[in-house]
């Protein structure tokens, strides 16, 4: 796995896609402190085709669900928990029958620190790591 520094985070609490860039995720099956880990991302180079999958990635122990737009297909993403621990994906649109459902199973790398999200930058900046 490569350092990688995202420019975009969402936390598994329920983003629903606020900023319009084809991500959202979910809280479901996951507790209160695997909430606050995050979806990283990066945008730039994407062209959004406004059909989103869903998608299910397993990561420390826990299903993360989240849907992302097929424009992503081939980019990485990052699932960085709140020890600063991540696991990066190079996301896939196929999907496959899942329980009667089509989801995009990801298939992570190695578990590592290697995701640089924006808040790591932020409290970096500020000295607190």
């Amino acid at each position: 796995m490569s350092v990688i520094s995202f420019e975009n985070e969402y936390l598994f609490t329920g983003d629903l896609d606020a900023e319009n860039f084809g991500v959202a995720t979910f809280s479901a099956g996951l507790n209160d402190e695997k909430q606050k880990s995050a979806l990283l991302f990066n945008v730039s180079g994407v062209t959004k085709t406004d059909t989103e999958v869903p998608v299910t990635c397993v990561f420390d122990g826990s299903n993360y669900l989240m849907d992302i737009d097929t424009g992503y297909d081939g980019k990485v993403f990052a699932i960085i928990n709140a020890d600063r621990k991540s696991v990066q994906f190079t996301f896939d649109k196929t999907t496959e029958n899942v329980g009667g459902v089509q989801v995009a199973v990801q298939t992570p790398s190695a578990i590592s620190n290697d995701s640089q999200s924006p808040t790591m930058r932020r409290l970096h900046n500020l000295g607190y790591i």
